[in-house]
């Protein structure tokens, strides 16, 4: 047998939702050595073929292959026919294209003239040849063939997505293997028939194979999530199931040996789940999952998932528990006012709609014709975003019940104006599609909340949405309540602190230290610890942000997933449930219909958050804030509790003289049937919410800022003078004609051209040609402010930042020159090699870096600050100048608020350098956070991001800036 170039599975046990073949390693072999098999074809010896080529290569078998590289449109397909001897199992495996690159196109194949199977991904040999490099092994299926003659077809008929223009595919040879399980040594793989192997309530735990297995006898065992040995026992392979004893609910490994072996195969894993009828119905319940299922995927190239995917996920959200998923929804409308939904999307609204499953749907792309070329940032159409927001809510109807207009969009460059006056457009199109329909604001994603949020909310975002959500990533416990706290401070200082708060995403930052379960692949998964940090960090961080009053927290995230570094998903990448499953599905069976009644006093190490019951009982959550091991006391006018573990295995608890003795660990643990404790710190109160004036929200105003109006982050600025040009845009979202005037509500300039008033259509706008004039004597920043009164009633306003680069710097400030000078006291801090030196010819510091070839370039010399003699407590910004060669086009200074080298939390602050000396003004009020305080800086980062290669920069007079008649000033600078 030649073994020798197959390479074995590292992890051979998957489940049965895995893609046809993938789980199965692939032939490492190539040419000229064939790989085991029983049926060998040429690439070029097809019965029938369009579109192919044969192709000499010395380097492939018999010297020739089979080629399809072309941009011309129609059917491209191969027909190969071949002979089987002797009925039975085949592995079907094609030295070919790596379907899945982005080089080579997905196809389609069939097997004696049945139905066609798509294929998106398969897994390919390690080492490639033939033309272009890009013949590999490939399993293309595994399954029974009768004696006699049969066929295959392979069809190309879409486009490499790489460039969606070109059909590329290869073929060099097809093989079949007969018996593979047995003649290549594979070990079984063991599935069970459940999505992602949960099994709920009283389901007898049954496990199968996959493929076909030689008989024998092997030994299994389970074991919990602690690693304990639950059962075991003895499993005939090949003549029977096997079928496990009851086990208590929670998270299992199931693991296999041949009898008397020593090593036991991976693992299995599996969970039981309380049946979802006897978990108490909530549909106010706080518990949801970010699913994103429409836009699931697998980044790898060799992993096709799941044919049933989507059944598999929304059926675990049912089993977990979820009230509600957050799913991604696309734009996509050709020709104009013809939407196509896709059904992807449709049918995973109806999958998780039918399981009792709420959606909040989000999109935040647009089409072409939406976007303004001219304009950075979001979609320009406001009219196309209301039309297309009013579809989406009258296509899905009933089975989306929140929607929600762009993701994360402080992480977009883009004008917070321009965000607000789109969101606008796209409430009024939610609200006409369903007045009833829960509308959230545009999710921001940054914290401490940033200036692009403030800056949103004085465009009147706050009156435009009926939940607020934002997405906290924040891996310290601790600093939960300071976080929250920040979010609740900008909804209050914009009146709208009584609103709703969702956190729409919120996940565990982990790495990926296990062993990929899809052979070959560069697909990453959590190890056994991580797993349980996942899980530990999913459920304390929704019990903590709903007793901050966050309504509800959506856990990140239910798809395999993965980024650079981290792995996401609730489920591995081979659809098997990981310990967060069960975990999850335990909390919500606990707490599902309780309210939140406040904690327990025992003892500041330990967690005990209180809940009352509908059926008038109590709950109590416990764990130990630092993970060690601690004995409590609980009261209980009950003989007997019952305690549930972490993932929902339950035991009883007696009472002794009235008191519950309990064993309190890392992980959380749930009292039920407790009664009359009382809280000593109750639910976080909400703002009730204050009287405001009726406004009218159909009307919006948007400023279309002249060229001379240049975006920078938070602001423009007015390059050269103190006169812009504008045109004041006025949307008219009703079904009724509307006459009204426009205000300025601003200081510091005058707005020419405004008409005595304003006539818009019924569903139309009026475009007013403006000019704004800013006063000579003007500082800093200016709000240019306008809002309008349509019979009586006032619009939300427009609010645009106006930076102008021909003003001077305010009299009334002061300055403080530090010492700069001393070249030591910097910091190397690069991606390069650097050098920091004083140079006496310019009077300044100077910087230089080397980049190394395909370096990520970048520098930031450090500059500690010696406290408390240079603190920036009072100050309200700093000024240096500076000079590069080359220039630089991203530059930053970072104010530091801790002392650690590279890292640590900052807030940054954007500058321009030229070849020549110029002078920066950082000012903290025009970028930073409102919960920024200059007295928490500890250090200052000035630098940027170059293109490569050598890098100079030049520093000089730096100083900070204080009021005149703040008493930290010793001395005032001659010049600003």
């Amino acid at each position: 047998m030649r073994a020798a170039c197959f390479v074995m599975a590292a992890a051979g046990l998957v489940s049965s939702v895995l893609g046809q073949v993938a789980d199965l390693p692939v032939f490492q072999c190539f040419p000229p050595e064939r790989p085991l098999h029983d049926v060998w074809i040429e690439g070029e010896g097809f019965a029938e073929q369009s579109g192919f080529a044969v192709m000499a290569r010395e380097d492939c078998y018999g010297g020739r292959q089979m080629v399809l590289h072309t941009a011309e449109q129609g059917g491209h397909w191969i027909r190969y026919e071949f002979e089987v001897a002797e009925a039975g199992t085949y592995l079907l495996s094609v030295a070919g294209g790596p379907v899945g690159e982005g080089y080579c196109s997905q196809i389609g194949y069939a097997i004696d003239d049945q139905a066609r199977r798509e294929v998106t991904a398969l897994g390919r040999s390690d080492r490639a040849w033939g033309h272009a490099g890009c013949a590999r092994w490939t399993n293309l299926a595994m399954r029974a063939f009768e004696a006699g003659r049969h066929s295959l077809t392979i069809f190309v008929d879409r486009p490499r997505w790489g460039d969606g223009t070109v059909y590329a595919y290869w073929i060099d040879a097809v093989c079949l293997l007969g018996d593979p399980i047995a003649r290549l040594n594979m070990p079984p793989v063991v599935v069970t028939d459940r999505p992602a192997n949960i099994f709920a309530g009283d389901e007898p735990i049954v496990f199968g194979l996959k493929y076909p297995h030689p008989a024998g006898v092997w030994e299994w065992m389970v074991s919990d999530w602690r690693g304990r040995t639950s059962a075991e026992g003895g499993w005939r392979l090949g003549e029977e199931s096997l079928r496990l004893p009851a086990l208590p609910m929670g998270y299992y490994r199931l693991r296999i040996r041949p009898e008397g072996a020593a090593e036991w195969q991976p693992f299995v894993p599996f969970a039981r789940v309380v049946d979802p009828g006897e978990r108490a119905a909530d549909p106010n319940s706080p518990f949801a999952m970010d699913a994103g299922p429409s836009w699931a995927r697998c980044p790898d190239g060799r992993f096709e998932p799941p044919e049933k995917m989507h059944e598999v996920l929304a059926e675990v959200a049912r089993l977990c528990g979820a009230v509600m998923i957050r799913e991604r929804n696309g734009w996509s409308e050709e020709p104009r006012g013809e939407y196509h939904w896709g059904e992807t999307v449709d049918r995973n609204a109806r999958l998780f709609s039918e399981r009792g499953v709420q959606i909040c749907g989000m999109y935040h792309n647009a089409p072409g014709f939406a976007i303004n070329p001219r304009r950075v940032g979001f979609v320009w159409d406001l009219m196309a975003v209301y039309r297309f927001s009013r579809a989406c809510v009258e296509h899905f109807g009933g089975r989306m019940q929140a929607w929600e207009f762009m993701n994360e969009p402080d992480a977009w460059a883009g004008p917070a104006w321009d965000l607000a006056a789109a969101h606008k457009a796209a409430y009024l199109g939610f609200k006409a599609g369903d007045a009833k329909i829960n509308v959230l604001n545009p999710s921001s994603c940054f914290h401490p909340v940033p200036r692009f949020m403030d800056t949103a909310m004085e465009n009147g975002l706050g009156d435009y949405f009926d939940t607020y959500n934002c997405h906290i990533y924040e891996r310290e416990f601790e600093n939960f309540p300071k976080v929250v706290a920040d979010e609740r401070a900008l909804l209050s200082r914009y009146g709208v602190g009584h609103k709703p708060m969702w956190v729409t995403e919120n996940g565990y930052y982990g790495g990926g230290a296990g062993a990929s379960v899809i052979p070959g692949s560069g697909l990453m998964e959590h190890d056994a610890e991580q797993e349980l940090s996942q899980a530990e960090y999913i459920v304390k961080s929704q019990l903590l942000f709903g007793a901050l009053g966050v309504e509800r927290d959506f856990s990140f995230y239910l798809p395999p997933y993965q980024e650079p570094g981290r792995v996401w998903g609730f489920l591995r990448w081979d659809f098997t449930v990981k310990p967060v499953i069960a975990a999850y599905a335990a909390m919500t069976w606990q707490l599902n219909g309780a309210r939140y009644r406040g904690r327990l006093a025992l003892g500041p190490e330990v967690e005990a958050l209180l809940y009352d019951g509908a059926d008038g009982t109590q709950t109590l959550v416990l764990w130990s804030k630092d993970g060690e091991d601690r004995e409590v006391e609980v009261g209980s006018p009950v003989s007997r509790v019952a305690l549930f573990d972490f993932v929902g295995r339950s035991a009883a608890v007696p009472v002794s003289d009235g008191l519950c003795r309990l064993s309190v660990g890392r992980y959380p643990i749930y009292v039920r049937g407790l009664a009359s404790l009382e809280a000593v710190e109750g639910p976080v109160a909400v703002e009730a919410a204050a009287e405001t004036v009726e406004k009218d929200l159909s009307v919006v105003l948007r400023l279309d800022l002249g060229d001379e109006f240049q975006y920078i982050p938070n602001k423009v600025l007015l390059e050269d003078g103190f006169v812009g040009q504008a045109t004041l845009e006025v949307f008219n979202f009703s079904d009724t004609a509307k006459r009204g005037v426009i205000e300025n509500l601003g200081e510091g300039y005058v707005v020419d051209g405004l008409p005595e008033s304003v006539d818009v259509a019924a569903m139309a706008k009026a475009a007013i040609p403006i000019g704004i004039r800013f006063g000579e004597d003007a500082y800093g920043v200016v709000k240019v402010r306008l809002a309008g009164r349509f019979a009586g009633r006032p619009t939300s306003p427009v609010c645009i930042p106006v930076k102008l680069s021909a003003a001077g710097v305010d009299p009334s400030l002061a300055a403080r020159e530090v010492p700069w000078r001393e070249a030591e006291r910097w910091v190397a801090n690069s991606s390069g090699k650097m050098g920091i030196s004083f140079d006496e010819a310019e009077g300044a510091v100077r910087f230089e870096v080397e980049f190394p070839a395909g370096a990520d370039c970048w520098v930031y010399p450090e500059f500690p600050l010696a406290l408390p003699g240079e603190s920036l407590a009072g100050a309200v910004g700093l000024t240096f100048e500076v000079k590069a060669e080359p220039l630089c086009g991203f530059c930053l200074v970072m104010a530091v608020l801790e002392d650690t080298h590279e890292v640590g939390e900052r807030c940054d602050f954007n500058y321009r350098v030229t070849s020549a000396w110029s002078r920066v003004h950082i000012f903290f009020d025009e970028d930073a956070p409102a919960s920024f305080d200059p007295a928490t800086v500890k250090m200052l980062r000035i630098g940027g991001n170059p293109s490569g290669g050598h890098y100079s920069y030049w520093i000089r007079d730096l100083k900070w800036l204080f009021p005149k008649s703040h008493s930290a000033t010793t001395r005032t600078s001659e010049r600003l």
